[in-house]
């Protein structure tokens, strides 16, 4: 019961950045708030989960109602992210419940315009290819390969687009 009582979520600053920064109303990409927030998740290593945890609810928004244009946004802030913050965060884009929403968002029932479609393939595989010899993030390439047998085609890939996927050790 009381949970019935509690107060509606507050969304943190970080949270309210990533949603400013995804927010299909504004005119333009912020890219000096999208690296703010790379610079974030870089700076404090537990932030790569929070990111994660955003970005898949603004995936998952009902682009019908909500415009392609928050996803197409948010796509543009998760490959910052993947290329800007390293291991951490690409740990939590290995994760198997986040591919599957990731996939999900070019489910036909969906019908995404043929952009958005490209870039999340595009993004799908180029992380497999970049993620292909680290094990820890090996459950990409796997998805990669499932999506593949599933008949999903992939644009032709660009060597230079790989992102690098090594970490320094610390």
């Amino acid at each position: 019961m009381t949970s019935f009582f509690r107060a509606p979520f507050q969304s943190t600053p970080f949270q309210q950045a990533i949603e400013k920064a995804t927010d299909g109303n504004q005119p333009s990409e912020d890219w000096g708030l999208i690296m703010r927030i790379c610079d974030h998740v870089v700076m404090h290593e537990d932030s790569a989960k929070e990111a994660v945890k955003v970005i898949r609810k603004r995936l998952q928004i009902n682009p019908v109602t909500s415009g392609w244009r928050t996803i197409g946004l948010t796509l543009t802030l998760l490959e910052a992210l993947t290329k800007n913050c390293g291991k951490f965060f690409h740990l939590q884009i290995a994760q198997k419940d986040f591919l599957k929403d990731f996939r999900g968002v070019i489910a036909p029932k969906n019908s995404p315009p043929a952009a958005i479609q490209e870039k999340v393939l595009g993004m799908i595989q180029i992380w497999a290819l970049a993620f292909r010899d680290d094990p820890e993030l090996i459950a990409v390439g796997q998805f990669y390969e499932e999506c593949k047998q599933q008949g999903l085609e992939f644009p032709p890939a660009e060597p230079e687009n790989i992102i690098k996927a090594a970490v320094p050790a610390t």
